[in-house]
């Protein structure tokens, strides 16, 4: 009866997401779209002397994806003569020989045919229309860099406060390999950074007032946002940090409950995620002329595919996860984090700390593939050609692996502290 009123609950929550979420698309398609575009044009500039595919930094992969940038900012000015409801789910912007010429020429007054993208929900236009309605690029660019870094050192202070303090090294040094000043130049890669963070600062603040069930709500929810407001980059990060931050947090040992809990959070991500993906198919499907499930469906059959659909080639796991790995670890920071590695399983050996606290960490263990094995389902099923086609962006997802990683050895450590304190209290009575 309770997995029932669980279930109801959650398709009220993701019937009501689904309702919101097409209201307040209208709603923002519904704003005037002239200043939006004055406000462009005052950044043309930018567009003019950035390439598509620019690097930020020449020491580690910080590749500027303009060409899904470009997109965005489309789908944010467009003008054209379609009806509300029409511009709202079907998303339309101008084409040219790609995106980021036909929004340099769309800003020199030139355009040309129209393509609607309406599988996608676009959610990042609910607050990329009102920001453009007030600044221009370039602002918007400064306000985004102030939010990230703001976001990420109260995360920071956050796991300072409620005692994580020996996990923000590990923490600090996995998150500056995915290149998060990147995101400071690009609106595309950011919607999963504040997604993560807040998810993360929410999971540590209420571990000990909060029951499972709670997290299962909250995962389905996150699911739901970044199904509204991402581009499929890298979302593997919005269910795989925050599920780091409660094990660590968690004092049980059983790994039964511990695999039960990683598939729990994990089916509510994912249900919750495919759910509002799929309410944008049908909505979009019945209140327009186009048919976005047979779109979408066809969509999914390429993004899945062996076969490279930008190059051709066949895609493979070798191929995969080099070109992941090789982009993540093309930062001189990935030699901080090896240190951290080598420093906790030296001093793990030395000591022979593995003697008390290796069957508390079986758990952790379990927890760091469990999340790893689901992020390879969720690339094998999803977007598997996807993720080897833009490895420049969804290398960022090993993230999840690389903290899950240093946390075992950190909670090891710690555990192995714990002990010794017990021990010295016992010998002082």
């Amino acid at each position: 009866m309770k997995r029932f009123n669980m279930a109801f609950k959650m398709l009220l929550i993701l019937i009501g997401s689904i309702i919101f979420a097409t209201t307040v698309m209208i709603g923002v398609y519904a704003l005037p779209v002239e200043p939006m575009i004055d406000n462009l044009k005052e950044s043309k500039h930018v567009f003019n002397e950035e390439a598509i595919y620019k690097e930020v930094f020449n020491w580690c992969t910080s590749t500027l994806d303009n060409y899904t940038e470009a997109m965005i900012l489309q789908n944010a000015t467009y003008d054209g003569q379609e009806g509300l409801v029409d511009k709202a789910l079907l998303n339309y912007r101008y084409t040219a020989v790609n995106p980021y010429m036909a929004l340099r020429a769309n800003l020199c007054g030139v355009k040309k045919d129209v393509e609607s993208y309406g599988r996608y929900w676009h959610g990042y236009l609910v607050y990329v229309k009102p920001l453009l309605l007030v600044f221009n690029y370039e602002l918007i660019r400064m306000i985004n860099t102030i939010g990230i870094i703001g976001i990420s050192m109260y995360l920071i202070y956050t796991m300072y406060k409620y005692g994580l303090k020996k996990y923000i090294v590990p923490f600090c040094t996995t998150y500056l390999l995915m290149s998060p000043m990147v995101s400071f130049y690009l609106l595309d890669y950011s919607n999963l950074i504040y997604i993560f963070i807040i998810a993360s600062i929410i999971t540590i603040k209420k571990k000990d007032k909060w029951k499972d069930n709670n997290y299962i709500y909250m995962f389905f929810i996150v699911g739901i946002v970044v199904a509204f407001t991402d581009f499929l980059t890298y979302p593997i990060i919005t269910v795989g940090i925050p599920m780091i931050f409660y094990f660590v947090l968690d004092k049980i040992d059983s790994i039964k409950e511990i695999i039960s809990k990683i598939i729990k959070f994990s089916l509510a991500w994912i249900v919750g995620y495919m759910g509002m993906w799929g309410g944008k198919w049908i909505v979009a499907s019945i209140f327009t002329k186009e048919n976005i499930i047979l779109d979408a469906l066809s969509q999914v059959g390429m993004r899945t595919s062996s076969t490279s659909e930008i190059t051709g080639e066949k895609v493979t796991v070798y191929g995969v996860y080099s070109r992941v790995f090789t982009n993540y670890f093309k930062n001189p920071i990935a030699i901080v984090l090896l240190l951290v590695i080598i420093a906790c399983i030296a001093i793990i050996i030395k000591n022979k700390l593995w003697k008390n606290s290796l069957k508390e960490s079986i758990p952790y263990l379990i927890n760091t593939f469990g999340i790893k094995t689901f992020n390879d389902l969720l690339e094998s099923i999803i977007a598997f050609g996807h993720t080897f086609d833009h490895h420049l962006f969804t290398y960022k997802g090993l993230m999840v692996f690389g903290f899950s990683i240093t946390s075992i050895l950190i909670k090891m450590l710690d555990k192995n502290e714990k002990m010794e304190e017990i021990g010295n209290k016992v010998k002082n009575i």
